[in-house]
């Protein structure tokens, strides 16, 4: 047994008469296949329905013009908290963009022969230069690792930092973690 299209869709409507109603009644209790096929069908119409329903209320919207409207002390306080965020987010990139131009611009200290100096790095580092040195360090070290050229002599105590120090010299790569060396 086969049941139309239109039976169902005006039983979904509730416009079926009652001796349609009962012909699908018979259908569905027929066979569990019947029973399924009227389950997938109700889903389908339903969806159906919703889709239509949320297509018209968002065209009558647009067609309509309205504008909801926040009160005046909630417009502004978003307003403000925008505003807030902006400038927020404008100092962190210019500080990003400060701290990578640092870290690019290096200082060079160069220790005259007979002489001996002591210098601070920007990570709180302390550095004894011996004479006939000279030190290249950024003036602020990288997020990932503090670097520093070195030729010459040189005593090192390391501030401690997850990041790794390293020293580099004409010959070697000397990595400390925050120890004297």
């Amino acid at each position: 047994m086969q049941i139309d299209q239109h039976i169902l869709i005006r039983y979904f409507l509730k416009q079926a008469s009652e001796e349609e109603k009962e012909v699908i009644r018979q259908w569905i209790e027929s066979s569990e296949d019947n029973r399924r096929r009227f389950i997938r069908e109700r889903i389908r119409f339903d969806a159906s329905i919703l889709v239509d329903e949320a297509a018209v209320e968002s065209s009558t919207k647009i067609a309509s013009g309205k504008r909801y409207r926040l009160h005046p002390a909630l417009n502004w306080s978003l307003k403000v908290a925008a505003s807030i965020l902006i400038l927020l987010g404008s100092f962190y990139l210019y500080d990003n963009y400060r701290m990578a131009r640092l870290s690019q611009t290096l200082q060079c200290v160069y220790v005259p022969a007979g002489n001996r100096t002591n210098i601070q790095l920007p990570d709180g580092t302390s550095v004894w230069l011996n004479a006939n040195t000279s030190l290249r360090y950024p003036m602020a070290f990288a997020e990932n690792s503090r670097e520093i050229m070195l030729d010459g002599e040189a005593y090192f105590e390391v501030a401690k930092d997850k990041k790794p120090f390293i020293v580099k010299t004409s010959k070697y790569d000397v990595e400390g973690a925050g120890d004297n060396f």
